[in-house]
């Protein structure tokens, strides 16, 4: 039998060296691969330390599962780390429902204390910690119809949670709706189904999403929280925040309850939920409450970010309404710890719209200016607005100084070294597809060296997406100074022959299709999106029917890179004619369609031309894309065409 084993001349598995294997691999060969046995195990980590968990995310993109799984138990078991945390990831998500439940108890009734808590194995600490596990073996449990195990015996309770996992809410609120009854008509809270908070909220959802007149049902829940003893916090939150959506957003009633949710809340998450409620509640009865609630509230927030939905909602809403004066007001409500981009987007619509003081416009173009670290759309704009180039001094680019050499950096610690190893292992056992994912669970404070090297190797795999995101990860955490090696992988040009083609023979301004593609796909000439789409420009088949027609062609391969670039670009430019010329307002029917851009045209309080017109969109997807295209253009005519941002602006808008 086929069995790893140490030679005089090194290891050896299946009569093959390691760098055989590594070959074998490369080529997509894995006849050559024995299998994986109990005499193979034994010697398995005489290939490398990272050789278990290498050989088996090969093995399971084999369709070997089983064999798979073997190695990972060797690994999670006998491997130093991080490649025992990463075996015990895999071993979670890989294999059968029974398979991975199994797993899952033993991680949970193991003494993991130096795995999960070691720094060497990074955000895998949350996806290995027991709430993690837990609420993983709940999901398999459910999956498996093992309800006992998962609800415990009282077969009431199995009934409503079950129901309520499957989001049955019909089901869930028969069961539920006789419990509520019985509470209120003795007024008293049977701590059977009253004590434990999972289960409240599976009532307080069942109610919301089941029952077929929630506002009658409403005040059943304000009954309920008054009856509830003084010294239970929790229920009596959970209760009060229940009556308030049941009641509605539109309901000054609600407002009221989500108030007192708040008031009630036992922890910070709890009680950014009931404002956020709160804050919808609010802003269905005007801008001026809202404007009022959130100034009251903003403040106290845990999480900002928890925010950013429901404030862009409003913005929006405003924008379509031409309330320029509520958005303003809105940004000298917020404090400064909201999100970054959120103050970049309020301070530069506040500047462009003109609703406030002449002598403040410039102040808030710099606000948004500095502020957009991120995106870099509000950056652009507002750099444009103050003539601010990127050979003055203020890159536009990227927020910081851009060099052409790399700077050093600090040295890493020494526990990055097994990290960096784990990621170069994956790129020498052809697992390139796993580099990214596993950088940002193992090692999110990837230094920028390493990301560069990386990233280099994901380009030559044709993996640009990946690289993208691994040097955008490196430099998210990183002081050291972005360098034009960062920007070329960030921003690159591939199938550069094709583009400069398609953009000349279609009058398309090349930066601009570069930007439309990495938008699109991120140079993933096979990518095809849950719609459909397809390709480097996400062509829906019809439409690159319709271009093919056109141009004449009697047959095509929509993934054909060349075909593919050649179409998109046909599309946007066909778009961009009927749309007078407006490469902006092409852009968004690129995304969300012609009719729903001409549309919106005659709906915008403003004329429907410009950047505010972007602001008032109703897809929130076709606002992103919008921002998203223009930043990277923007990027792409200055690194490769010698455009400035205000160059780009003017020639989009």
């Amino acid at each position: 039998m086929a069995s790893f084993f140490v030679s005089c001349h090194g290891p050896e598995v299946w009569g093959l060296s390691r760098d055989e294997i590594l070959r074998s691999i490369d080529r997509g060969d894995y006849v050559a691969l024995g299998a994986v046995d109990e005499a193979a195990l034994s010697d398995a980590l005489a290939l490398g330390p990272e050789a278990p968990w290498c050989l088996a995310l090969n093995f399971a993109k084999a369709g070997r599962v089983e064999d798979s799984r073997k190695l990972l138990t060797l690994g999670a078991s006998r491997s130093p780390e991080p490649y025992r945390s990463l075996c015990a990831l895999e071993l979670i998500r890989v294999g059968s429902e029974e398979a991975r439940l199994s797993s899952v108890e033993a991680l949970l009734a193991a003494k993991r204390d130096d795995a999960p808590n070691s720094p060497s194995v990074g955000k895998l600490r949350a996806a290995l910690s027991d709430d993690a596990l837990r609420s993983l073996r709940l999901s398999l449990l459910v999956s498996l119809n093992r309800f006992d195990e998962a609800f415990g015996p009282d077969a009431a309770i199995v009934a409503i949670r079950s129901a309520a996992y499957r989001r049955s809410w019909k089901e869930a609120w028969e069961k539920t709706r006789p419990i509520l009854l019985a509470a209120d008509s003795s007024g008293t809270l049977d701590p059977r189904f009253f004590s434990d908070r999972a289960l409240v909220s599976d009532l307080g959802k069942s109610a919301l999403y089941g029952a077929p007149e929630q506002k009658e049902i409403a005040p059943l829940f304000d009954r309920l929280s008054k009856i509830a003893p003084r010294s239970s916090g929790e229920l009596r939150y959970l209760l009060t925040f229940y009556a308030g959506r049941l009641y509605g957003k539109k309901s000054d009633i609600a407002l009221e309850r989500f108030t007192s949710a708040a008031a009630l809340a036992p922890s910070a998450p709890d009680r950014d939920a009931a404002i956020w409620y709160a804050l919808e509640a609010s802003m269905a009865q005007g801008d001026g409450l809202f404007l009022e609630t959130a100034e009251k509230w903003s403040a106290s927030w845990d999480d900002p970010s928890y925010f950013d939905d429901i404030l862009d909602s409003f913005v929006v809403s405003a924008s379509q309404r031409g309330a320029w004066e509520s958005i303003a007001k809105l940004r000298a409500a917020l404090p400064e710890t909201v999100d970054s981009e959120l103050l970049a987007r309020l301070n530069y619509i506040a500047a462009r719209s003109g609703s406030i003081s002449s002598s403040a416009v410039e102040a808030s173009y710099r606000a948004a200016f500095s502020a957009d670290r991120a995106s870099l759309y509000y950056r652009a704009l507002a750099g444009a607005a103050l003539g601010l180039e990127p050979d003055s001094g203020e890159n536009l680019v990227a927020g910081s100084h851009v060099d052409s050499k790399a700077t050093s950096e600090r040295a890493a610690p020494p526990e990055d070294e097994s990290r960096a190893a784990a990621l170069r292992a994956l790129v020498s056992w052809s697992l390139e597809d796993r580099v990214y994912g596993t950088a940002e669970r193992l090692y999110p404070d990837c230094p920028p060296a390493l990301a560069r090297e990386l990233a280099a190797a994901l380009s030559r795999k044709g993996r640009y997406g990946d690289s993208i995101r691994l040097i955008s990860l490196a430099l998210r955490l990183s002081d050291a100074t972005i360098t034009k090696e960062d920007l070329s992988y960030l921003y690159p040009r591939p199938w550069i022959a094709e583009v400069s083609a398609a953009a000349s023979r279609y009058g398309v301004p090349e930066y601009v299709l570069y930007a439309l593609i990495r938008s699109e796909s991120y140079f993933q000439a096979d990518a095809v999106s849950p719609a459909g789409a397809q390709g480097l420009t996400q062509l829906m088949p019809p439409t690159a029917a319709d271009m093919a027609r056109k141009a004449k062609l009697d047959s095509f391969d929509i993934l054909d890179p060349g075909t593919n670039i050649d179409l998109g670009a046909r599309y946007l430019s066909e778009l961009a004619r009927r749309l007078d010329g407006d490469y902006m307002a092409a852009l968004y029917a690129y995304n969300a369609g012609i009719t729903n851009v001409r549309a919106w045209q005659k709906k915008a309080a403003h004329g429907g031309a410009g950047e505010l017109f972007l602001e008032g969109l109703p897809y929130s997807e076709t606002r992103g894309y919008g921002r998203k295209v223009l930043a990277a253009a923007v990027v792409y005519g200055y690194l490769y065409y010698q455009k400035t941002a205000g160059d780009v602006v003017r020639e989009l808008f």
